[in-house]
């Protein structure tokens, strides 16, 4: 007996062994022969920092794990849970393939709201029906494929991708989560380390220290009919007062919503579709800005406060206003594309300089220039009517989906100055500019700073003869004839703003030095522009690491995108190879032994937009699973398109946007958190499991509101279920016939969470046909299984 036990034991071993075994230590890249020591490399220099650490204690195996950058992803572990995730996947595509089929069937016409989905508006989907059946030879075919994936997961070997020593760093850092904070700084792209309470001081300095943009709102409560500050506020009294917001904004949105659909005719299903429930305050967290100060020169806590400076950032998902931001952003985005001065991206300043005559550049200078803090610098009431009047200019070319500009208008004002956000558990006031975080505040800042432009550098007289002029956000470049010129013009953009709020710094290189701008380098020599590819020296050398989980395509596309920007920014010969030589040591610096080989492969075609095929996205496992799957899709015929998607992420392992939110239930005697095995009563979205334990039955189910909402209620359905409004549900059928006259004994447990409903309907039922439990409905558990393969 015992000898058959330890056989099992042994076989079960053997088999996790190989399926994630650590690699062994990475050897030294060497160099290959035809990239070695390019101008700009210089092999004998001590190499730079990967990871910033501000005053903390780091291991050489936690340094190491984190100097692989922000988006190294892990190797996952093919167990029952990553089988049940990819079954997840599949039974998503699964029910879109039959809804698909259904409708192709019947040939209907997609409703508002199906166009308004298909556009990628966010929506509201408290229920889903269950799917119609397929064609026969449809249901076999996706049944075959989940058998293919599940026989290619039992014969692959999967390597880890760290070394011993750096899993055990990894280990390490996480189990620090509660001392250290980690993110990813402002422009480096690496990890900052800092310690936990520092990170807090240094957010609060940079609160404290602009009074004049921030307002702390404290909590208040009415006395002798005026309204008081609480004078002694408990973390209670905190959250009631995030509450009260909560549904204070949400209630305006509503309003502002429920209006227009009245107004505009849209009917009960469209206003429930964006209707706002179940979501929280915006929530600030800062990017510590490392290339403004040197880390090696900070000595103590108190020069980080000092001199350390931090980009905030308001993180508006899932906020009350999150649905109409999107909606208007939507509407307003094709404005961008009618502002002449604005670039999206590097790719458009490229094409800029390429499509500029030969002869233009003649007795010109190139001249850069920012405009530091432009969201708060900008009023937002101005931003607003900016924006709502260039549109009325080209309201013939925006879709505004049977809006009402007056409603965009409306909209929009709500969405920005609804401006409160929290903070280590505190509500605070934005009080003037925007968001950075909120959806629409790039599209109103561009277009504010474009009509000072359009009074200047388009209708000045002066200005007019300007060759060149281009703009990403807060950062300008120009062709000017002189020092002069240029300092005129940015002036004069800046007069244009009645509150003199925006300012311009404006960089005056040598003569026949590059300015840098937008990822390049530009100079005029001898009456020719040149330029060359650039990357800031305040960026570390990290990108997507070679040894990273990630599809092979990804990792080729993210090279080749690499040489090709290279290769265009690049004027002539000799500035290509310069321009090759900092893409060399970056790809060099993460893993890629020959890089410009290796960008050479050979690699699937991106997929074909516009076709009717439903998209199945899969954990990446090995580029022979990925084959074998995709051959199995195209025999078949089947109108899927497959993405694989990567492994867990470092940054999304150890950042945190709400570093500080308390996630304890502050109820007092909850009812809930004393009978939940782990987790948080304030945890949302869960698939839970219900027990009787009186006799170990079990019920299972899912919602979109919080665990403590959804869980008291069966806690009183269970506690009267003789009452009117309960007696149908499953506790109270469960506890007025084996329990009757019985007081209820309930545990509760979170299997899992999920914001999407209808993946978070599978889980319920593969759920329920794993776990067989007795206190759910047959009708209802028969209906589930629709939802699967």
């Amino acid at each position: 007996m015992k000898s058959e036990i330890k056989r099992k034991l042994k076989g079960k071993f053997e088999l996790q062994r190989t399926r994630q075994r650590p690699v062994p230590p990475e050897p030294t890249t060497p160099t290959p022969q035809h990239l070695a020591s390019p101008p700009s490399m210089k092999p004998e220099s001590v190499p730079e920092e990967r990871v910033t650490n501000l005053l903390t204690v780091l291991s050489p195996q936690e340094k190491a794990v984190l100097e692989l950058g922000p988006n190294f992803a892990l190797t996952p572990t093919v167990g029952d849970r990553f089988i049940s995730e990819v079954n997840a996947e599949l039974a998503a595509c699964a029910y879109r393939l039959r809804w698909q089929q259904s409708s192709l069937e019947r040939d209907t016409v997609p409703t508002r709201l199906q166009v308004w989905r298909q556009d990628k508006i966010p929506t509201n989907r408290r229920f889903i029906n269950p799917p119609p059946p397929a064609s026969t030879e449809m249901e076999e075919n996706l049944r075959q494929l989940q058998k293919k994936i599940h026989v290619q997961l039992e014969h692959t070997k999967i390597q880890f991708n760290l070394s011993h020593q750096k899993a055990a760093g990894l280990k390490s850092l996480k189990s620090r989560l509660h001392d250290i904070h980690i993110s990813v700084s402002d422009k480096g792209g690496e990890f900052v380390v800092t310690d936990r309470n520092l990170q807090q001081q240094l957010t609060q300095t940079h609160l404290d220290t602009n009074s004049g943009v921030y307002q702390i709102i404290h909590p208040t409560r009415k006395l002798k009919g005026e309204w008081v500050d609480v004078r002694r506020p408990t973390q209670t009294t905190y959250q009631n007062q995030i509450s009260w917001y909560v549904s204070h904004l949400e209630n305006e949105c509503n309003h502002l919503w429920g209006d227009i659909c009245v107004s505009r005719g849209f009917g009960d299903q469209m206003y429930k579709a964006l209707k706002t429930t179940n979501t929280r305050l915006p929530c600030m967290y800062v990017l510590v800005k490392t290339h403004k100060f040197n880390a090696d020169s900070l000595c103590s806590p108190t020069d980080i406060l000092e001199q350390g400076k931090v980009r905030p950032i308001v993180s508006c998902v899932g906020s009350p206003s999150e649905k109409l931001a999107a909606l208007v952003t939507q509407i307003l985005s094709p404005l961008l594309n009618l502002i002449p001065s604005h670039l999206s991206n590097i790719h458009t300043h490229l094409k800029q300089l390429a499509e500029l005559p030969p002869e233009q550049p003649k007795g010109k200078h190139s001249r850069s220039a920012d405009t530091p803090a432009p969201y708060t610098n900008l009023v937002i009431e101005d931003c607003v009517k900016d924006v709502i009047d260039f549109a009325a200019e080209n309201r013939e070319l925006l879709n505004l989906r049977e809006l009402h500009l007056c409603d965009v208008h409306q909209i929009l004002e709500l969405v920005l100055t609804n401006s409160y956000f929290t903070y280590c558990g505190r509500v605070y006031k934005q009080l003037v500019g925007l968001f950075m975080g909120c959806r629409p505040s790039p599209i109103a800042a561009v277009i504010r700073v474009y009509k000072f432009e359009r009074a200047t550098i388009y209708t000045d007289v002066k200005f007019i003869s300007l060759s060149l002029y281009g703009r990403y956000i807060d950062d300008a470049w120009t062709l000017a004839d002189n020092r002069e010129t240029a300092i005129s013009l940015f002036n004069n953009i800046a007069r244009q703003d009645p509150r003199e709020l925006l300012k311009w710094e404006v960089d005056f290189p040598e003569d026949g030095d590059f300015t840098p701008f937008l990822g390049t380098e530009i100079r005029i020599t001898d009456d020719k522009l040149e330029s060359k590819f650039y990357r800031k020296g305040t960026r570390k050398d990290i990108t997507l690491h070679f040894r990273s989980h990630h599809p092979l395509e990804t990792k080729v596309q993210t090279v080749r995108n690499f040489y090709r920007t290279a290769e265009i920014s690049s004027s002539n010969p000799e500035l290509l190879e310069q321009s090759l030589a900092i893409t060399d040591r970056l790809l060099l610096a993460n893993g890629y032994e020959h890089p410009r080989q290796f960008g050479e492969q050979r690699t699937r075609g991106r997929l074909t937009k516009g076709n009717n095929n439903v998209m199945l996205k899969l954990p990446y496992v090995s580029e022979t699973v990925s084959g074998e799957i995709r051959k199995f899709i195209t025999a078949r015929a089947l109108p899927i398109d497959i993405v694989f998607t990567p492994g867990t992420r470092l940054r999304d392992m150890l950042c945190s946007s709400r570093p500080h939110d308390n996630l304890e239930c502050l109820a007092r005697n909850c009812n809930i958190c004393e009978r939940l095995e782990k987790g948080s009563c304030n945890t949302m979205s869960p698939v839970y499991q219900i027990t009787c334990l009186l006799c170990t039955e079990i019920y299972v189910g899912e919602s979109c509101r919080s665990v403590h909402d959804r869980l008291s209620e069966h806690s009183r359905n269970a506690n009267n279920p003789n009452a009117p409004s309960y007696i149908d549900t499953p506790q109270a059928i469960h506890y007025t016939s084996p329990h009757k006259n019985t007081p209820p004994k309930l545990s509760f447990k979170i299997l899992t969470t999920e914001r999407n409903i209808l993946k978070r309907k599978i889980l319920e039922a593969m759920y329920i046909q794993k776990l067989r439990p007795g206190m759910n409905n047959k009708e209802e558990c028969s209906e589930l299984t629709r939802y699967l393969i």
